[in-house]
């Protein structure tokens, strides 16, 4: 009878201690697999903020080079206009952009005349300054030939101040001519000597 005592009561504490270690264990795996939810959860997000390293891979960032810091200098070809000041002007034209020195957005202006300027807003531009690396430079490059194209100009077409200004002059022959940039339907042209407007309908590229 003890003998008999003594095995069913060596039964209930192995039951019981088999049922304690099974609980953990089982706690454990649901614990990973949450994780392992919530993580997926955050990678697939359709309105989750893209990250910086993301955002760099994006086909309008294009790397330069390194800038003196040893930093990794790209720039953005979309952010890549022309100034608006600069119509009526001589050429060069002025362009504005945006390029990253490692993490940092910046935001750039060259009258593409060897200097630049910087701002970390976009609004007030510091002192102009020269490249100060072969990444500097070649940004530099970049911009200011990255919307240059050539186009052959009908004859009696007019190059404007803008769409509803004033004429510079009229093209009075089909020629070939120098493109800037584009906005809308109109083009940037130094085709009389000054940057105006001519529009897509005037040109063949």
């Amino acid at each position: 009878m003890k003998s008999l005592i003594v095995v069913s009561l060596t039964a209930v504490i192995s039951l019981y201690c088999n049922k304690a270690i099974s609980q953990p264990i089982a706690a454990s795996t649901e614990a990973r697999s949450a994780v392992q939810t919530v993580e997926s959860f955050d990678r697939s997000k359709p309105n989750a903020k893209p990250s910086t390293a993301g955002s760099r891979q994006d086909r309008s960032w294009e790397e330069q080079g390194k800038a003196t810091t040893g930093e990794t200098i790209s720039l953005s070809l979309d952010s890549i206009q022309i100034a608006q000041r600069s119509l009526g002007v001589a050429k060069p034209p002025g362009y504005f952009f945006q390029y990253r020195i490692g993490p940092d957005m910046i935001y750039g202006m060259t009258l593409c005349n060897g200097e630049f300027s910087t701002s970390r807003t976009g609004d007030r531009y510091g002192q102009p300054i020269t490249p100060k690396s072969e990444a500097n430079q070649r940004m530099l490059d970049r911009v200011c030939n990255y919307r240059v194209t050539k186009a052959q100009a009908i004859a009696s077409s007019p190059v404007q101040m803008g769409p509803e200004g004033k004429t510079i002059c009229t093209i009075k022959s089909d020629r070939d001519i120098t493109l800037y940039g584009q906005d809308g339907e109109w083009f940037y042209t130094d085709a009389c000597r000054k940057i105006g407007m001519i529009h897509s309908s005037q040109i063949r590229m």
